[in-house]
């Protein structure tokens, strides 16, 4: 069940993120990189991780650009030998894409994937209404970008533990990865998530993929954390 987990790697130094990388990333389906890869680039840290034995690296970049620009972005990030990378889906159809088309050009058909932001985990219903507007839910929003990532022909859509369900059960999103940061377990400090819920929950509502982050990489042990987790998903909900 480990291998349904996704571990954020974006507060630790290079030297912390290797060695929790070589203890658990065997273990995950992928670990996920934001500020690592400015700060360490692209060559060093993809390579230092796949080493230390990560099976895929996600390189959380939601771009959200033009779509040539972003398109040429994500090409340069998968050269180092990244597996995902994030893209926003409120960039359009086009842009989505233009990415997925360049990857698939450029590296192969399916070798780089390609995971669409919907609605990030730290807005609450009031900020997201000022943002999209009043005349509609986080879950009608999150569709229909969920919707507009699937004609783009992504591999897998990222969204709360709040909206999984729904798109677990839409019959037009079949066959996209659902994935699901924002879990934390019971009674653990959300930080600055906003629409949460626990790991099993999450995964009962449908998500294919839970990416855990501070949760581990800010325990005082973060091997034991990362296990706890582990144990929680396995049991049968």
């Amino acid at each position: 069940m480990t291998s349904q987990m996704c571990l954020a790697l974006d507060g630790p130094i290079v030297a912390d993120a290797y060695r929790l990388t070589r203890k658990v990333g065997r273990r995950c389906h992928a670990v996920k990189i934001h500020n690592l890869f400015d700060a360490e680039g692209g060559r060093r840290i993809v390579g230092t991780l796949l080493n230390a034995g990560a099976k895929r690296v996600w390189v959380d970049a939601k771009l959200h650009d033009k779509p040539e620009a972003a398109a040429k972005r994500a090409a340069a990030i998968a050269r180092y030998g990244t597996q995902i990378i994030s893209v926003h889906a409120s960039g359009g159809v086009a842009m989505m894409k233009a990415v997925v088309d360049r990857l698939n050009k450029s590296f192969g058909m399916g070798v780089v994937s390609v995971w669409a932001i919907t609605l990030l985990t730290s807005l609450d219903p009031k900020e997201i209404a000022r943002i999209y507007g009043k005349g509609r839910t986080p879950q009608e929003i999150v569709t229909e970008l969920a919707l507009m990532a699937k004609e783009a022909g992504v591999q897998g859509v990222v969204c709360s533990p709040w909206e999984v369900k729904l798109l677990s059960k839409h019959p037009n999103l079949r066959g996209l990865d659902l994935v699901t940061p924002g879990v934390r377990s019971p009674g653990t400090n959300a930080g600055d998530q906003k629409r949460v819920d626990t790991p099993r929950r999450a995964l009962d509502s449908g998500a294919n993929f839970i990416v855990v982050g501070s949760q581990v990489t800010e325990a005082e042990d973060p091997v034991a954390a990362f296990n706890t987790i582990a144990e929680e998903i396995a049991k049968i909900s």
